[in-house]
């Protein structure tokens, strides 16, 4: 999704200003993070971080503390911000692990939780083809239980399944992805380098065109 503008951001505070106690300083937390990714001010960003930290202690019941914090932390690593310590972070560990770190949790206790959902599934998304972290994988797993018929999930699935090598079964997850609605864009590419790796070369061709007829924003994006 694209950056708020800083305008949006300032009309965010301003309304921030009307709540009361933990809300209030919730949102604050989150529009500091904002900030800090509209003005690339990791800073800033560290700044939101340190308020949810609080909040996530104040308001244990809630998802929102932690999944803004897993935020502020995928913030930090797009930003390419060195590690520093953090009442959120155990030493040593870097932005990445941590944005991880805070979502198993957030994603077992709270499975109606949306945001959290849709966060992790942007973020397996964005890693391509390449061996997941154990938490990474766990979180697959744990979503495709309960979406099983998700089309997003299935490309991170069928992903995962070609960088192992096992090209059929990653085949097999991108056809159900496209069955299921996924993005013919990305699909088609993503069906035409599986079709090459099995020697299926005039399958993958018209796979390929298939995709560019189709090109959304993510598709433009993988083509490139």
């Amino acid at each position: 999704a694209s950056a708020p503008s800083g305008a949006a951001l300032d009309a965010l505070r301003a309304n921030t200003q009307v709540w009361n106690g933990g809300q209030r300083s919730l949102a604050r937390g989150w529009w500091q993070l904002r900030r800090g990714v509209v003005t690339g001010n990791a800073n800033t960003v560290e700044a939101g971080i340190r308020v949810l930290v609080i909040e996530r202690t104040a308001q244990r019941e809630s998802p929102w503390p932690a999944y803004f914090l897993a935020r502020g932390f995928h913030d930090l690593s797009v930003l390419r911000a060195p590690i520093r310590s953090n009442l959120a972070q155990p030493e040593g560990e870097s932005n990445v692990a941590t944005f991880w770190h805070l979502l198993v949790p957030l994603i077992d206790a709270h499975p109606a939780f949306a945001p959290a959902a849709r966060l992790a599934t942007d973020a397996l998304l964005a890693l391509g083809d390449r061996t997941l972290r154990p938490d990474e994988l766990t979180v697959l797993r744990t979503l495709l239980l309960r979406e099983p018929s998700n089309a997003d999930l299935m490309i991170v699935e069928a992903r995962r399944l070609r960088a192992t090598g096992a090209m059929p079964a990653a085949l097999a997850r991108f056809d159900a992805a496209r069955t299921h609605g996924g993005d013919r864009g990305v699909l088609g590419l993503e069906r035409a380098r599986t079709l090459a790796v099995l020697g299926r070369v005039a399958e993958g061709e018209a796979a390929y065109w298939e995709g560019m007829t189709a090109l959304t924003p993510a598709g433009r994006e993988a083509y490139r």
